[in-house]
């Protein structure tokens, strides 16, 4: 059958490795409102709800620093064409990028309501367009969003956006930073009363607040065909939203030429090693240490059978 390779996450704390993930992963609210829910599991999936509003009616905010490690000359994120099946973007991904690829850091420190990771779209029936409705499964980026400090009724702005993502854009906002990333670092603030906690895929992570998160380009095989989404495709072949009213565009990740495939797609230096070759740009201040590029290596033949 069809196969496609999609980007995992691997998040690291306190020098080791702690998980892979394969969707969603958060600080601040959505952490806040999963560990909330957990105590009115009586009530089912309504319970993700009444928890949203009490957290929501709190309006907590955290301390804390993001240093971002962004891929240079990458397309602006406005400009992406949606993630479908037969997705040029992925396509045109190399399965093992080169060891040098121009990077460049940026950092964000002072008080955010939430932080957020997506490696997909993260659609439901909530968010028909999904959470990051640009975010691709196999180019090798992650879509990181910060929503800072703000008011209840600009972070309910900020929620009703997303369940409308299709047609409005949920990072078009003063207080919304987005950025498309190869590998992040967060440092949390100090004390209880300054930290939220960290929610993966549904599940919260304990004893984890200070942590780097790194996407393993095409880490993982599925036996599928890729998405698939009619509205979607109608929407951006007939009569495309507001958010979608410019062209897909063919991008490319390999902006070095030469395609120098490797054996593994998780070894760390493919994305923050220092080896320079030619006129290949070094990257100086890798955020993931080479301590840490043996804990993914038994994922390279890693393969999941799906039903898709």
């Amino acid at each position: 059958g069809s196969r496609i390779r999609i980007d995992l996450g691997s998040i690291h704390s306190k020098g080791r490795l702690v998980r892979f993930f394969a969707g969603f992963l958060s600080y601040g609210f959505f952490g806040d409102n999963v560990q909330s829910a957990e105590k009115y599991r009586w009530m089912g999936p309504l319970r993700y709800s009444w928890t949203g509003w009490q957290t929501l009616l709190k309006n907590r905010s955290y301390e804390g620093q993001l240093d971002l490690q962004l891929l240079k000359n990458d397309f602006p994120q406005h400009k992406l064409p949606i993630c479908i099946k037969g997705c040029e973007r992925c396509l045109s991904t190399p399965f093992c990028p080169p060891r040098e690829r121009p990077q460049q850091n940026e950092t964000f420190q002072g008080q955010l309501m939430s932080l957020n990771c997506s490696l997909l779209a993260n659609r439901c029936s909530k968010s028909q367009a999904g959470f990051a409705p640009r975010a691709h499964l196999g180019d090798g980026l992650m879509d990181v969003c910060i929503v800072k400090a703000c008011s209840r009724i600009n972070f309910l702005r900020f929620l009703a956006a997303i369940s409308n993502s299709q047609r409005q854009d949920p990072f078009d906002f003063p207080f919304v930073r987005s950025n498309r990333a190869l590998c992040f670092k967060f440092l949390a603030g100090s004390g209880k009363k300054n930290t939220s906690v960290w929610h993966c895929d549904g599940e919260i992570l304990p004893n984890c607040t200070d942590i780097t998160v790194k996407c393993h380009n095409q880490a993982l095989t599925l036996l599928a065909s890729g998405v698939s989404n009619s509205t979607l495709e109608q929407s951006t072949a007939s009569e495309p939203s507001s958010l979608y009213l410019r062209s897909p565009i063919q991008s490319r990740l390999c902006l070095l030429g030469d395609m120098a495939r490797t054996a593994c797609p998780l070894d760390s230096p493919c994305f923050l090693g220092n080896r320079s070759s030619g006129t290949q740009s070094q990257n100086s201040n890798p955020l993931l240490p080479a301590a840490l590029a043996s804990d993914a290596s038994p994922l390279c033949a890693a393969t999941v059978f799906c039903g898709v």
